[in-house]
């Protein structure tokens, strides 16, 4: 993840004020915010309210609606009956397709693939909610989240060592070893719960290995915030939850890394 104001001088931590911190680059290969919905909106499988096609379109202006077939399984007595349905799955992409906005009967959700700051990320999902949840009065969110997905692909002669970068109580796994073997993966899971703040995360970290289950190769590190309510939530109090989510993500990526990956975070690139 990107925060938003320069520190190279120290070690953040979650008291640190991050209003203000941005770095020349960052890591991220994906961020995403989804909205699930209590219960299927029908009427989403054929067509979308043109209020909501007309609002989409200004931030995401390439439209490329996809057929979808659907299998849903249910017992009949002592039979299973399956029964197949066709439906549209709206796809909208950004202009230079570095975002895309995905709605169905279920759920919505946009995915970036080129992330800048945060600001732009909240602009969207607050017009898009807005929009959706005024057109469509049946719709009710059940759950809210927002994923950052980090990449850290620092050069170096053992793809095992990674002290100069991560924080070192993340590394713990790294000094178990079997002499006989190579790792294929160290990944681990952190489940997090904000009482005060009432949500949670799922807290990913490690060398998840694109090449498994062949040894570990390649230099990447993976550091997935994932913040979530399950429950339902006003389309009024979605940006503000939003808000507390990527708080709480910026001041744990800034806990994972050291002075030394801010260094390579503030490097222009070429």
């Amino acid at each position: 993840m990107a925060p938003k104001k320069k520190d190279t001088t120290k070690q953040a931590t979650p008291k640190d004020d991050f209003e203000g911190i941005c770095y020349e680059q960052n890591f991220l290969t994906e961020v995403v915010v989804r909205v699930d919905l209590a219960s299927p909106i029908e009427s989403l499988a054929k067509e979308l309210p043109k209020e909501v096609v007309k609002t989409v379109l200004a931030s995401f202006p390439i439209e490329e609606p996809r057929p979808v077939v659907t299998q849903e399984m249910r017992f009949v007595g002592k039979e299973v009956k399956t029964t197949m349905k066709e439906m549209t799955e709206w796809n909208f992409h950004g202009r230079l397709r570095d975002k895309r906005l995905v709605i169905a009967p279920k759920a919505f959700f946009i995915s970036y693939t080129q992330y800048q700051q945060y600001e732009v990320l909240r602009k969207d999902v607050q017009t898009i909610a807005g929009v959706f949840f005024s057109c469509i009065r049946d719709a009710q969110a059940s759950r809210l989240g927002l994923r950052y997905v980090n990449e850290l692909k620092i050069p170096g002669d053992n793809v095992l060592d990674w002290c100069d970068y991560v924080d070192a109580p993340l590394l713990g796994m790294f000094k178990y070893s079997v002499t006989e073997a190579e790792p294929s993966r160290i990944f681990n899971t952190y489940e997090l719960v904000y009482p005060s703040q009432g949500f949670n995360m799922r807290f990913q970290f490690g060398l998840y290995n694109p090449d498994y289950p062949a040894p570990i190769r390649r230099r990447v590190f993976v550091l997935d915030y994932d913040a979530y309510f399950q429950g339902l939530i006003d389309a009024e109090d979605i940006p503000g939850t939003l808000d507390r989510y990527h708080e709480a993500i910026q001041s744990l990526f800034e806990r994972s890394i050291t002075n030394k990956t801010r260094g390579v975070l503030n490097e222009r690139k070429r």
